[in-house]
This record gives structure tokens, C-alpha cells and sequence, in this order.
């Protein structure tokens, strides 16, 4: 079975985009897990769109580290709007070509997620609602911690860490760039989180405040090291380091959030594998009643790479790539 794919990346959070009924459902979501395997379309996570109305998609997020269905992804989402300006992407999606600006729904399991594009069709910009999200980490709840002699969040699923904590053992440019020894010391942090109790998964943040290109903070997601999954950029991992960051107070002390309203927050990103980069990924927290009511999330670098096709097939593989056509820019 030929399986129709559009590829991209926000920030080097590679993404793939498929039509729901691509797939046999006896099958999901192990065969777009392999889907994803470096030796086929080398993605974090991928997308399952299954059109409602013109105004309204079904989304189903597959992640690579979980190996299973999970609730949100921002890097998809901004990739899903740009491609929903790209004539050669929506053909292959089967998906109405649209004129920036425009928004619609996407259902997703986190809850209803709104997508605004705006720009142009050479420079369209998302913004993903991630109030969703926002009340699922809430409900999930948020706690100090200690792991593996390090103090640490739970945001959520997600695993928050000041890259500060870290230098009591490494130098900084050592986990700037993650050097072997740092990476051996974020797996045993990790492999300390997943052993706890309660909600945890393989969702990891690190961040600090020593921002080098104008932002306000420095982030980098090494979900999963083991098997070399880290994101230069998330639109998740985003959200619960701001959340960790008002919660505790953090925000406050900097004088970036006080009093209700909306507040951006600019978090240097992207361009590869070490903290921080030239790219930016934006927040915007609303407050209401001392409280966190809203997020949005937006990243200014996403770019379709390639538009194809996969064979789907037995074997020990699965999955194997049939064709790929490259589209860069």
C-alpha cells in the first residue's frame, strides 16, 4: 500500500503529515511509528488529518519516543499550517489549499486546538492555541522534585530542568552542547523520572536564562537521548517550561508576567542539538486571577523538505520508503 506523506520540520522538530485513512486501523499506531524510523521518513512525530468541514480537522499525534498516540504537538501543528499554503502538500493531503489568513479547528486529544495563519503564502505565520494543552498539564498537576541528586519539575508528563542545576557537575559549554558525560547525566535524571509514581513520560525540557541572541531564555528537548531523539525546538516542551516558570515564580522575579493579561515570552531555539539557537520560538500566557488561563505558541522557522510517498509492506521493517521527493525552502 502506497502511503502519501508531506515531511517538514519546525525548528528541526521533524514532522510527518498523513491522511487517517492511509493506514489500516489494525495497525495503528505501531505501523506510523516504524513510519518514523530513521531508515524511513527520520521524524519526532507524526500527524493523522482527517477532514470534518472546511473549517475543522480531526488531528491524531503519534510520538516516536512513546511509541504510541499522544495528546499535542505544536511543531505539527505549525508545520500543518504551512502546508496548508502549499499547492504540491495539499494536493498529496487531499486538502483544500487556503489563502493566509485563515484559521481553523483541529480536534485533537488534548481538546480543541485553533490554528490562525497569517503572512503570506512565500512567509505564512501559525499560531497554535495551546489553551488545550495548558489545561491538561494543569489537571495533571505540577510539583518540586529531587532526581538523581538534582532539583527538577514536573510540569505534567514533562520533565523541566535548569540547565543551572547541572553545573554543579559539568561546565556549561559541556551541556550547551551535550557532551557525552552531560548526556550520560540527563539519562540518569531521566531514567529517575520514569521510575516515579503517577504521570511521567518521555516529554524532557531543559532551559536557562542566559539567552545570547535578544530572547529571554535558552531551551532544548531531549526527549530521548537513548535512542537520539532531541528537538532543537517543541511547541509542548515550550509550554510547560513557561508554565514551570510561573508557577514558581520565576517569571515574576524577571518582571515578565505580572498582573493579569497577556505577556510574550521569547525562548531561543532551534538549528540543532545544543541549548538555545538562532531561531525563536514565541509564548503568549494569559493571566487571569493569578492564575494561567491562555497559551499560544508560535515558531518563526518552518519549512515543508520533502512531499512522497512510503510502501507499506510486511517484513521486518514494515514500512519502507518508495519515494521522496525533496522540496526545500
Amino acid at each position: 500500500m502506497k502511503i502519501p506523506f508531506v515531511k517538514g520540520h519546525m525548528g528541526g522538530n521533524t514532522i510527518a503529515l498523513f491522511r487517517e485513512d492511509s493506514f489500516s486501523r489494525s495497525d495503528l499506531p505501531a505501523s506510523v511509528v516504524q513510519a518514523l524510523a530513521d531508515e524511513n521518513l527520520a521524524c519526532h512525530e507524526a500527524g493523522l488529518i482527517a477532514p470534518l468541514s472546511p473549517e475543522r480537522l480531526a488531528l491524531k499525534i503519534v510520538g516516536r519516543s512513546s511509541r504510541n498516540w499522544i495528546t499535542a504537538c505544536g511543531g505539527l501543528t505549525q508545520v500543518l499550517g504551512t502546508a496548508l499554503t502549499k499547492d504540491e502538500a495539499c494536493r498529496q493531503m487531499k486538502l483544500e489549499r487556503r489563502d493566509p489568513p485563515f484559521s481553523l479547528l483541529l480536534d485533537t486529544d488534548a481538546g480543541p486546538t485553533p490554528l490562525t495563519i497569517s503572512g503570506s503564502d512565500e512567509a505564512p505565520e501559525s499560531w497554535t492555541d495551546m489553551t488545550a494543552f495548558l489545561h491538561e498539564i494543569v489537571h495533571d498537576g505540577m510539583e518540586e522534585m529531587e532526581l538523581a541528586g538534582f532539583p527538577a519539575f514536573r510540569i505534567g508528563k514533562f520533565l523541566v530542568l535548569d540547565v543551572r542545576a547541572l553545573e554543579k557537575r559539568h561546565d556549561l559549554k559541556a551541556i550547551e552542547n551535550l557532551s557525552p558525560d552531560s548526556r550520560q547525566t540527563l539519562m540518569e535524571i531521566q531514567r529517575s523520572f520514569l521510575k516515579r509514581p503517577g504521570k511521567t513520560g518521555f516529554d524532557f525540557a531543559l532551559f536557562d536564562d542566559r539567552p545570547s541572541r535578544g530572547g529571554d531564555f535558552r531551551v532544548l528537548f531531549p526527549h530521548n537521548l537513548a535512542e537520539g531523539h532531541i528537538e532543537p525546538a517543541c511547541g509542548t516542551g515550550t509550554v510547560a517550561v513557561g508554565v514551570a516558570l510561573f508557577a514558581f515564580g520565576v517569571l515574576a522575579e524577571k518582571t515578565l508576567l505580572s498582573g493579569d493579561g497577556f505577556r510574550e515570552i521569547v525562548f531561543e531555539a532551534g538549528g540543532g542539538a545544543f541549548l538555545g539557537g538562532p531561531e525563536r520560538s514565541r509564548l503568549r500566557l494569559e493571566v487571569r486571577d493569578q492564575n494561567l488561563s491562555k497559551a499560544f505558541f508560535s515558531h518563526d522557522t518552518v519549512r515543508i523538505t520533502a512531499i512522497g510517498k512510503l510502501l507499506l509492506s510486511g517484513g521486518e521493517n514494515g514500512i519502507r520508503l518508495r519515494k521522496e521527493r525533496n522540496r526545500h525552502g
